[in-house]
């Protein structure tokens, strides 16, 4: 009765029987009936808060740089219009150092800032004869 049958018998080098393991499948959620375009739904109204979040955000940083970007506008226009002042002055002061400074007119130079004259030249003044009588009546009548 004890029957050892060659099926029974395991040898010393084979590998021990493999278990079957069966695997579930896994059961893909189906799309009810009723919505089946909830999936999309729900997609596009996500971009759509997206959307008007980075547009309201985009708002408001305009709301804040535009009146910056005037202020800034007008601090230019003030700033150039001194600039063209000070390039104008600066254009006069340029004309009377290179006037100064020329050699060809030192000598006339010297003259104009102090009374001297060049030893071979003779100063002449011009007066004014209504200012002559107008002094010369007072001495007279003084040295009476």
């Amino acid at each position: 009765m004890s029957a050892i049958r060659s099926s029974d018998v395991v040898s010393l080098n084979s590998p021990p029987p493999r278990k079957v393991v069966r695997r579930k499948r896994r059961r893909t959620r189906a799309i009810s009936p009723s919505h089946p375009h909830r999936a999309m739904a729900w997609e596009v109204g996500s971009k759509l808060g997206i959307g008007l979040t980075l547009l309201a955000i985009v708002t408001a940083g305009l709301v804040q740089l535009v009146p910056r970007a005037i202020a800034q506008q007008e601090q230019l226009k003030e700033i150039e219009q001194e600039v063209s002042t000070l390039d104008a002055r600066v254009q006069t002061l340029q004309a009377d150092f290179s006037y100064r400074f020329d050699p060809h007119q030192a000598q006339r130079i010297m003259q104009e800032q102090s009374n001297r004259i060049a030893p071979r030249q003779v100063q002449v003044i011009w007066l004014d004869p209504s200012v002559q009588q107008a002094d010369a009546a007072p001495e007279e009548s003084w040295q009476e």
